[in-house]
């Protein structure tokens, strides 16, 4: 299974790398080049569509997925890299449901002429302005944002501390708007400014750098999240962030939250839209056990000797 899901996935870089090779040698008349893009997403859907977005490093001659290079001795695939590292180009993210419009559209804009695509603001602009969202690309140099907080930070590249403490602040912040008004969700608005293509994994990562904080903070977060500002509104970027925790750690961070104010945990966990398969696992974890603890096998009373024994 594993090595169907490299081929599909080397399939995809390869018929992206010919469908680009193609527009370039051939006139828009042909036939050709229409063909390649077509090849290209349905080699993309069968790459994406059960395991999500697919990012590839892009090397000055060569494209790589993690560690492993996948373009050996693979001449279209190698000016292909050539071609996107000339733009720039660090990290290549193809997303489910890419569309042969939108693959046309990248295809023609890797083609230019790199002075061009630099004078209109560079590659990721450009895609953004042509509307390409389910192909995405990750510049080597990135432009020092204007923006302070979370809107600061590129979410796909950024240490996960950084955007974990910036998290925390964004909830904080919008917990001391909401007493007095309408509140401002700083995690939607950065995530929502991403393209389709790297939304899922920069809220992966997001979800990631929850993890890396303590305990105490991740309650925080969820708690602060969850206050209602004066239209009844909670922090819905932070709890979509939240929602993308594995079942086990969701289920605790809910066990402890509600805890902490008298309630139960289905009642926090309603609060967050969780997929169904998610709240699924979640309701289970947290349903309590229909054995007692004698029939676990539990004695009535801590075997201290033992243990200390154990232990010694």
């Amino acid at each position: 299974m594993e090595r169907d899901q490299h081929s599909a996935i080397e399939d995809a870089l390869r018929a992206l790398a010919a469908a680009t090779g193609s527009a370039r040698l051939y006139p828009p008349s042909s036939a050709l080049p229409r063909e390649a893009v077509a090849n290209f997403v349905e080699k993309a859907d069968d790459a994406t569509n059960t395991r999500g977005p697919i990012r590839y490093v892009v090397d000055p001659h060569a494209i790589r997925i993690g560690e492993r290079e996948i373009t050996s001795g693979q001449g279209q695939v190698i000016a292909f890299a050539e071609s996107l590292y000339a733009l720039q180009v660090g990290q290549l993210i193809i997303a489910p449901g890419v569309t042969a419009d939108e693959a046309a559209a990248f295809i023609d804009i890797v083609n230019r002429d790199v002075r061009a695509v630099r004078h209109d603001g560079g590659i990721r602009t450009t895609l953004g302005t042509a509307g390409v969202s389910r192909i995405a690309v990750i510049e080597v140099t990135l432009k020092a944002s204007e923006e302070e907080g979370l809107l600061g930070l590129d979410l796909l590249s950024s240490p996960l501390e950084d955007i974990g403490r910036e998290t925390v602040a964004a909830s904080e912040r919008w917990a001391e708007q909401a007493t007095s008004g309408r509140a401002h969700d700083d995690v939607a608005e950065t995530v929502g400014k991403l393209e389709e293509a790297t939304r899922e994994i920069a809220t992966k990562r997001m979800s990631e750098a929850l993890m890396r904080l303590d305990e105490r903070s991740r309650m925080r977060v969820l708690a602060l999240a969850l206050q209602a500002d004066t239209d009844g509104q909670h922090m819905e970027g932070t709890l979509g962030i939240i929602a993308d925790m594995k079942p086990a750690a969701l289920a605790r961070l809910l066990t402890i939250v509600s805890a902490q104010a008298g309630t139960e945990p289905g009642r926090v966990a309603a609060a967050i839209d969780l997929p169904p398969e998610v709240a699924a696992q979640v309701a289970l974890l947290l349903a309590p056990s229909p054995r007692t603890e004698a029939e676990c096998g539990v004695p009535p009373e801590a075997e201290t000797d033992n243990i200390a024994q154990d232990m010694a």
